[in-house]
């Protein structure tokens, strides 16, 4: 028989981590993990159907997340499980599979070309290029639990009228914030005509149309037409403003004292990563995450001194900053007065 109790606890949590991200990633380029998540219950015919997909073979996927504590069936029907639920710690397990899969996933073209990185960063940035559907997916996932909860709490804070979320992507932040606040309405910007075509998409069956405004337009834009970010109550950039770094320095200074102009009434906030988190529980991921930007992406990440130092060289005197889920993460907001 087999002595289970010597199989160490964290040999356990990697085996549990590992076999998540391959079902969670499968099921998602099926297309049957969002209906999952969406419905309280799901019937494996239904899914197939909309899905393409033999029920056969459905049936055994969600047998699959069902056997690693991902979904619990419902009651046999013939002998057969035709209905599933989703686990109680479904969201949180793809919050964590979402560090797996975007670190080995979608930077896998950066690691796999590391030789060539290290000899010729501009060269290989232009050969060796991530899937933007993939790295926009895993960075969503492992923002469930660990960035949209500390973000939504730091933007509904200041109960605004106007959010301009800056890098929207689906506009998921935004719509998350405005169903707590039916009064107010929302801008949204972001440079990806997918991502905006989807956007629109997803705020008409929100329902949301007359509160949401989708800009497709590169955030430096608003140098030079900053309507709009007028009379903002919130201006919130997750994640953006890092890519201006090292190269747009000038442009992110510049952007910032147009919100200062435009919308004098405004809090700024910033989300973004500092360089290896000096915290001891965010070492590792920190590390990684610091260096792919630094000699895969290059790209710098500031510290928050330094954040500090340019939101108050900007107007805006009154920076407090709070730490993400995410390791090296910080909300930085930042107000004129």
């Amino acid at each position: 028989m087999t002595n289970t109790a010597t199989v160490p606890a964290r040999q356990n949590s990697a085996q549990t981590i590992t076999g998540r991200a391959i079902l969670l990633e499968i099921g998602s380029k099926l297309g049957v993990l969002d209906t999952f998540l969406t419905h309280k219950e799901i019937s494996v015919a239904d899914v197939a159907k909309e899905s393409g997909v033999a029920p056969p073979w459905i049936a055994s996927y969600y047998a699959a997340l069902s056997h690693a504590g991902l979904a619990r069936p419902g009651p046999k029907v013939g002998g057969e499980v035709t209905h599933y639920h989703a686990a109680p710690d479904l969201q949180q397990s793809i919050n964590d599979v979402g560090y797996v899969l975007w670190g080995l996933g979608s930077c896998a073209p950066l690691i796999a070309n590391a030789v060539a990185f290290a000899k010729d960063l501009p060269t290989a940035a232009n050969l060796h290029v991530r899937d933007g559907e993939h790295v926009a997916r895993t960075s969503r996932w492992m923002g469930e639990q660990d960035f949209y909860p500390q973000a939504e709490a730091a933007i509904l804070a200041s109960s605004p009228r106007k959010i301009v979320d800056l890098g929207s992507g689906t506009c998921g932040l935004l719509l998350r914030c405005l169903r707590k606040l039916p009064e107010s309405r929302g801008v949204g910007i972001d440079l990806s005509h997918d991502a905006c075509v989807k956007a629109r998409s997803i705020v008409q069956a929100a329902g949301m149309d007359s509160r949401v405004s989708v800009i497709e337009a590169p955030i430096q834009s608003l140098v030079n037409d900053p309507s709009p970010v007028e009379g903002a109550d919130v201006i919130h950039g997750g994640f953006v403003f890092h890519d201006l770094m090292p190269d747009e320095e000038a442009t992110l200074n510049a952007l910032l004292k147009t919100f200062r102009v435009a919308a004098p009434k405004a809090a700024v906030i910033v989300v973004d990563a500092v360089p290896y988190g000096p915290e001891p529980d965010e070492h590792a991921f920190s590390a990684a995450f610091t260096f792919l930007h630094s000699h895969f992406m290059a790209r710098r990440l500031q510290p928050e001194s330094e954040w500090k130092q340019r939101l108050t060289d900007a107007g805006f005197p009154n920076v407090s900053v709070s730490r993400l889920g995410i390791s090296g993460g910080r909300i930085f907001t930042a107000r004129a007065a």
